[in-house]
């Protein structure tokens, strides 16, 4: 089961239509997304407390500090763009209902709804339940005879099981469980949960083997195709990710290839200084493989080269994962002395990332050199970043 975690959040800006669509149109099974309440009682799908990382709520309310989701009403919210942080081509992206992510999504994915923070609004448990009740339910989620096309979730776990008392038939997940969580705990999450998401991208199989012998399916936590193919003959049920198009595939193209930029550092050349940036959490700084390489550009001129082998897999199709951010510049890209087409801004309002592919370039077999040159920088911009994060590397398909 691939779960798209807050939509296609790695190439479209989270827990918008634009991210529901694009992990539809990767393969997602499932859209995971997060659920708040408005002022005037609305569900609303929005991951943080507060607008300011993902929306002009500042801009568009200056005097409403802290700028809670909570204190805004839905028409309030209505006139906020939750898309151009991310990429000015999803400017205007608005922040969207329950309802309506529901009857967008359809019958071509089961949704999995965090409820966020239930404990600071004791209604919202029942909002949930009301609104999917109004959509009804039916269809198989998966094999294990759990139905529906809603899962309710909750970091909270007494929420989660809440829900599952008010109703009963409901299929509910615990989120950030562990997988060697204390047994008697797991013990105890069995008695309402179908599911664990486990926040985790990798652990031994004797822990998968512990929570499935209590009926509880494993879902792990990543953007690194890698981890999902070492945790799959381990019998995991499924993972949640940023990028459900890589996890696609990784389960059914056996011969992608995707290369962790960072791990190409030590051979890499720079006019500039260059670094290993570890992940800063869930909220946007998260890089496939927990690190992303980060050229700290200091100007027009500045530039990186790094080199790698397509691993004697004959001829191939390139994709590149990017990171943006405040800070970044405006670089133009090169593969082996040939332009990869026009300069890329990494400027990113917010912390985001941006998946180029290049469907007609053929790589051959063998080694190459990728090649940034900074230009400039968008006029909002702090810097001249640049954050490199995966290689992909597929069959190729001459176009």
């Amino acid at each position: 089961m691939i779960a798209a975690h807050r939509g296609a959040s790695g190439d479209a800006p989270e827990n918008t239509s634009a991210a529901f669509e694009e992990a539809l149109a990767q393969g997602a099974d499932v859209i995971e997304l997060d659920v708040r309440r408005t002022a005037d009682g609305e569900l609303v799908v929005f991951h943080d407390a507060n607008l300011r990382r993902t929306t002009d709520a500042t801009q568009v309310f200056p005097d409403r500090a802290p700028w809670r989701v909570r204190d805004f009403t839905l028409t309030e919210l209505r006139r906020l763009d939750a898309g151009g942080w991310n990429d000015e081509r999803f400017a205007g992206q608005r922040i969207p209902t329950l309802d309506e992510t529901i009857d967008l999504v359809g019958d071509r994915a089961r949704l999995l709804l965090e409820m966020k923070r239930p404990s600071e609004d004791e209604g919202l448990v029942a909002a949930v339940a009301a609104c999917l009740d109004r959509h009804g339910r039916g269809g198989p989620l998966d094999a294990s005879g759990d139905s529906g096309r809603f899962v309710v979730a909750s970091i909270e776990r007494e929420y989660a099981f809440r829900y599952k008392e008010l109703r009963p038939e409901a299929t509910v997940a615990a989120l950030t469980v562990r997988a060697d969580t204390d047994l008697a705990e797991l013990e105890r999450i069995a008695q309402y949960a179908a599911f664990i998401g486990t926040g985790q991208a990798r652990f031994p199989q004797e822990q998968v083997e512990r929570v499935q012998a209590l009926g509880l399916g494993v879902l792990t936590n990543t953007s690194t195709a890698a981890d999902v193919r070492e945790m799959m003959p381990l019998g995991i049920d499924g993972v949640i990710t940023d990028h459900p198009g890589r996890m696609v595939t990784a389960l059914r193209e056996e011969r992608a290839v995707w290369i962790e930029v960072e791990s190409l550092e030590p051979g890499c050349r720079s006019s500039c200084p260059v670094e290993v940036q570890p992940n800063k959490g869930m909220n946007g700084g998260k890089w496939s493989g927990d690190a992303q390489l980060l050229v700290r550009a200091t100007g027009p001129g500045d530039t990186v080269e790094v080199a790698f082998d397509t691993g004697g897999l004959g001829s191939r199709n390139l994709g590149l994962t990017l990171g943006g951010s405040p800070a970044g510049g405006i670089h133009q890209l090169s593969l082996d002395g040939e332009p990869l087409g026009p300069p890329v801004d990494t400027y990113r309002a917010s912390v985001a990332r941006q998946t180029l592919t290049f469907p007609h370039l053929v790589l051959a077999e063998g080694a190459h050199v990728l090649h940034a040159l900074v230009t400039g920088r968008h006029s909002s911009s702090t810097g001249f970043d640049l954050g490199l994060d995966v290689l992909e590397l597929r069959a190729a398909v001459a176009k």
